[in-house]
């Protein structure tokens, strides 16, 4: 009798149990991973939630309120913003409504923007931070949103990963039906206050430029907010291969444009209502929380427009190909081999000639230094480029040029030298540099002939963004005046 009244209470206790495991299964089934679209926006302190709020003002990282989140006037539109997402499209709600509304329209977003990927065949798992990027686009504007990953599939295609490619996409996401960068409000921003005219100075207001950077202040900044916020609730987000390593950053301000580093931010604060276009805070390495009062010194960055970028982006990306060993430099007139291999490089620059669509402002040779006012030898040549314009890899398609990336503490700031067996005599230097792709003073590395290697910029002794390129002889180091089919080569990726 009593083993039978034990087989009994056995059996019931199995059957509860076995039940409990599946209900547990099937709930661990439905509950989305942290680190899946849906997850990010299932709740107003969900990982991308709280970036959006961080990235409007409203919302520390740690998914605190900040003193804006109960309301305040938008420096770009002038209405009333409310929640953590800035909710303004209705008037006289209260900011629990506000919240309710944003969750529902940041769900709405996100599982668009996961659908836009998934038709252009990129994984949304695989590319959070840029799910996260396109859905806060979205939220700023309902015109440029829906444009963002189609400019993402450009930015990869253009070889470019990471910040760079959230930047460059969110930037092009604000073009209008005819083509133009069209953001208001960011513009009214940028007209209005000083802080932002000073960053912009030398451009003409409202040109494709102007507009560029002035759009391009604000993404950059947003962009750095939730890198950081996803960093701190998700850890280290791998990027999806082809990986494009971090570009380095100098120890000056001028590098910010394009240093890409979270932890390198000044310190300076101004106004709150500036917040739209504040960058992040310099120096929090160790702070889950951002105050909305802490705010970083913006810096004008350009990865060019459109029709600049045709002309210097290759029409096929090259492929990494292994090489073996450089061959010895072969007699004149042989003609096998790379290292036999002789472009044309005819004419030598001078001031107003142009390349591509850049000018050069400064040739090779004697001159007056911009900064020091005395006659000085100049070793290369200056060209008028917008800051990130970008660098590509030196040599003929199918080898592999040598890379190293350090920083000159003479005055060219961050420098890309490189050097290829295409050209066995010779090699190529591009100074003050905004990024580079390895860490300045790691090793030198080895890359395929036509990639983006770096952007130019405006670090160590610089009068403003430009790229000053040299060329030297590879055994003695002496400085050789730059002909224009090295300079074309190297802001093309093209053979000359």
């Amino acid at each position: 009798m009593k083993y039978c009244i034990f087989k009994i209470f056995f059996g019931c206790w199995l059957l509860i149990f076995k039940q409990t495991v599946v209900l547990a299964a099937e709930a661990t089934k439905k509950a989305p991973s942290s680190r899946s679209p849906a997850s990010l926006f299932a709740t107003p302190k969900s990982p991308g939630s709280i970036a959006v709020g961080v990235a409007e003002g409203n919302f520390t990282q740690s998914g605190e309120a900040t003193s804006l989140y109960s309301g305040h006037t938008d420096p770009g539109n002038h209405v009333t913003n409310r929640g953590f997402c800035s909710w303004n499209r209705a008037a006289n709600i209260t900011v629990a409504e506000a919240d309710k509304r944003c969750l529902a329209s940041l769900k709405k977003q996100s599982s668009a923007i996961a659908k836009q990927m998934k038709d252009l065949g990129i994984n949304p798992t695989e590319h959070l931070p840029a799910l996260v990027n396109g859905t806060d686009v979205w939220n700023q504007s309902n015109s440029a949103g829906p444009e963002f990953v189609p400019q993402y599939k450009a930015a990869l295609d253009l070889g470019l990963r990471g910040k760079a490619s959230y930047i460059w996409a969110r930037v092009e996401a604000f073009r209008n039906a005819k083509g133009a960068l069209d953001a208001s409000g960011l513009f009214g921003i940028c007209k209005r206050h000083s802080y932002y005219q000073q960053r912009l100075a030398g451009l003409r207001v409202d040109s494709e430029l102007w507009r560029w950077q002035c759009i391009g202040l604000d993404q950059r900044r947003r962009v750095e907010l939730i890198s950081d916020v996803l960093q701190l609730h998700l850890g280290e987000i791998q990027s999806p291969s082809p990986a494009v390593s971090t570009p380095s950053h100098s120890p000056q301000v001028e590098s910010l444009a394009l240093s890409f580093n979270a932890n390198s931010v000044p310190s300076k604060a101004i106004d709150a209502k500036l917040m739209v276009l504040d960058f992040t805070l310099q120096g929090q390495s160790n702070s889950s929380v951002v105050s909305s009062s802490q705010e970083a010194k913006p810096v004008a960055l350009n990865f060019e427009p459109p029709s600049i970028r045709a002309q210097n982006v290759p029409q096929q990306k090259p492929s990494p190909v292994k090489v073996t060993k450089p061959q010895p430099v072969k007699k004149q007139g042989s003609s096998s081999g790379v290292t036999a291999w002789k472009p044309e490089l005819k004419k030598t620059l001078k001031v107003g000639d142009k390349v591509t669509s850049y000018r050069v402002v400064s040739p090779y040779g004697k001159r007056i230094h911009p900064i020091t006012g005395k006659w000085q030898f100049h070793g290369g040549v200056d060209l008028d480029t917008p800051t990130a314009t970008p660098i590509y890899a030196i040599g003929k398609s199918g080898s592999q040029t040598t890379l190293k990336c350090w920083y000159d503490s003479g005055g060219g700031g961050l420098v890309a030298t490189m050097s290829s067996p295409s050209l066995p005599s010779v090699k190529f230097d591009a100074l003050h540099l905004s990024w580079c792709l390895t860490e300045t003073g790691a090793p030198q590395i080895k890359v395929a002939a036509g990639k983006p290697v770096a952007g130019t910029g405006n670090t160590g002794n610089s009068t403003g963004p430009h790229l000053h390129f040299q060329v030297r002889d590879l055994k003695t180091g002496k400085k050789i005046s730059p002909q224009k089919g090295y300079v074309l080569w190297t802001l093309t990726g093209k053979e000359p």
